[in-house]
């Protein structure tokens, strides 16, 4: 057949069709609404036939439903999954054969041998079917007209299915290639956030160097004044207390790492905000290149918010980040923040409307803003649900200097809120209860010490020894719960940590309390709340976080053994 019996109106109409797709396509519509537009308009112009769209996936060497709007639902059903066997149709053999399969009539043709009761059902009496490719002859499906007649197509039918054919691929193509954008996309945010991670890391193991270097370094002066006797020559104590400085830096660093736990349930706590605000930007400085400037302006005091504190550190750093990622190259990042109170109840909360505002803003080294946008790896999305679990919002807008922002706003309160429901669990308390916890001197009491760390076993058994306790050590919960049968004389408290060999420490406190339910138990642990083992039910010890104070144990021992103070 040749194009030459295609007749002006007609060339016209495949000239509308393929305007009307393609512009479509370049409107951004989905890939779904634009094969059925291609489907509709195929369709007004072959009276009496029904189009379809398959979908080729090569890994599983099927044909699933692509698209055909005015394709019956149960013949859909049986398009779902399409097996590319001789026999099963037009389109199978399209694929198959690579080419182009008219079938006349579907009642006698074998390539629909193994399917003609499905013909018969539907009244599909002729099928003509092209398969798609890309540019590379890659199929990418197949492009299928159903007759209610049988017949091949006229001249004008095959330059209209391989112009459909055509205009299936630029579509399925335009898809592919926004998948693929948006996973290059996800590659590269990714890729950034990392180097952001490194970057972080290393600037935490510097700070973190240079803690271990002064604590090494006061150690090796400190060892320089022992005299002979074992005592120390004056001037130790400001050793000492430069020791104390570092190993308080070290705590702080290790407190900047659980920024970057996930996953962990919540634990809301009342907080003064700009102080985590100006210690994330402390941080997050680190992985500025020298071409971005950095401005912080804090506003007064005064209110507090009621958060999560290492969330909150998250959310800020992810907006920080996200506004970097926008900004690209060079430019300046703004961090803002602003109280907005209104008057104080009598329960000592704000007015309604009382609010903490952190604003993340981005401008352009050549001084337009920076257009915010969400991305696409869901991270602002967690931004946003933190800030609504909390009560408040995450939005964009614009600073006073006009400055693209992400504002995050809070509720804030000038005390606690009273609201039962809402309390932090209980921890136990660092405050003195009586005299000088430094005093603190037993009276021959027996504690049992289950630690698997050697170097905190040995501190433990040192700092209880020498405040006259009775010290027995056990480096797991077999070997504690055996000396604790086997001891003679009755154990006064067990100091166990939580995460040991095999069985935790709640797990030796159940047993021994099995013996003795008034055994006093004080856990100890370093590790964060999602890896701490779930409280059996009804067991209540308090939990003392490493790293801790030598006054913070003594007075949980001193409130459970009730001993003396010697003043």
């Amino acid at each position: 057949m040749s194009t030459q019996e295609i007749s002006a109106d007609q060339w016209d109409s495949l000239s509308i069709l393929q305007h009307k797709v393609l512009e479509t396509c370049a409107l951004g519509e989905g890939t779904q609404k634009i094969l059925d537009l291609l489907c509709g308009l195929v369709e007004e112009m072959v009276p009496g036939s029904v189009t379809s769209i398959l979908l080729y996936d090569p890994k599983e060497g099927i044909l699933r439903w692509g698209a055909g709007p005015n394709v019956p639902p149960p013949l859909q059903e049986h398009l779902l999954f399409l097996p590319l066997e001789i026999g099963m149709g037009s389109c199978p053999s399209s694929v198959l054969s690579r080419c182009e399969n008219y079938v006349e009539d579907t009642l006698t043709d074998e390539r629909w041998a193994k399917v003609r009761d499905i013909a018969e059902k539907f009244g599909i009496l002729a099928c003509w079917s092209l398969p798609i490719m890309d540019g590379e002859g890659e199929i990418l499906g197949t492009f299928a007209i159903s007759m209610d007649r049988r017949g091949g197509p006229n001249p004008f039918q095959e330059q209209l299915l391989r112009t459909a054919r055509y205009l299936a691929g630029v579509t399925l193509l335009k898809d592919r290639l926004t998948q693929r954008k948006v996973e290059l996309d996800r590659a590269l945010q990714h890729g950034k956030r990392l180097e952001s991670l490194w970057r972080l890391t290393g600037g935490i193991a510097h700070d973190f160097n240079n803690t271990l270097t002064a604590l090494l370094a006061y150690c090796d002066l400190l060892r320089e004044r022992v005299r002979p006797d074992g005592s120390l020559e004056p001037g130790s104590l400001k050793d000492l207390e430069e020791l104390e400085k570092a190993a308080m830096r070290g705590v702080e660093i290790a407190r900047k790492l659980l920024l970057f736990r996930q996953d962990e349930p919540l634990h809301p706590v009342m907080l003064e905000p700009n102080g985590i605000v100006e210690e994330i930007c402390l941080l997050f400085r680190k992985v500025f290149g020298e071409d971005m400037e950095f401005q912080l302006s804090l506003s007064q005091k005064g209110l507090r918010i009621r958060v999560d504190e290492a969330v909150f550190g998250q959310s800020i750093l992810y907006l920080l980040v996200n506004v970097r990622d926008q900004l690209g190259g060079g430019g300046t990042l703004l961090v803002e923040t602003r109280m907005e109170p209104l008057f104080e109840g009598e329960d000592g909360r704000m007015g309604a409307g009382a609010s903490f505002h952190l604003l993340v803003c981005g401008r352009h080294e050549k001084g337009f803003a920076v257009p915010l946008e969400k991305g696409l790896d869901g991270v602002l999305a967690r931004v946003e649900g933190f800030a609504k679990n909390a009560g408040g919002s995450l939005k964009p807008g614009r600073n006073l200097d006009g400055a693209s922002c992400w504002e995050m706003v809070l509720p804030a309160f000038t005390s606690e809120p009273q609201d039962p429901s809402s309390e932090s669990p209980p921890l136990p308390s660092s405050e003195p209860s009586g005299p000088s916890s430094g005093e603190l001197r037993g009276r021959g009491e027996t504690i049992l010490v289950c630690e698997d760390e050697p170097s905190i076993r040995t501190l433990l058994e040192r700092l209880l020894g020498e405040r006259g306790f009775k010290v027995l050590l056990a480096p797991n919960a077999e070997e504690a719960e055996a000396l604790y049968q086997t001891h003679p004389a009755r154990i006064d408290l067990l100091l166990t940590d939580l995460v040991l060999p095999r069985r935790n420490g709640f797990e030796l406190a159940s047993r021994l309390r099995e013996t003795r339910k008034d055994l006093p138990v004080i856990v100890i642990t370093g590790y964060s709340q999602e890896m701490v083992p779930p409280k059996p039910e009804g067991l209540r010890i308090p939990i003392l976080k490493k790293p801790f104070r030598s006054e913070a144990l003594l007075d949980l021992i001193g409130e459970f053994l009730g001993s003396t103070r010697d003043r």
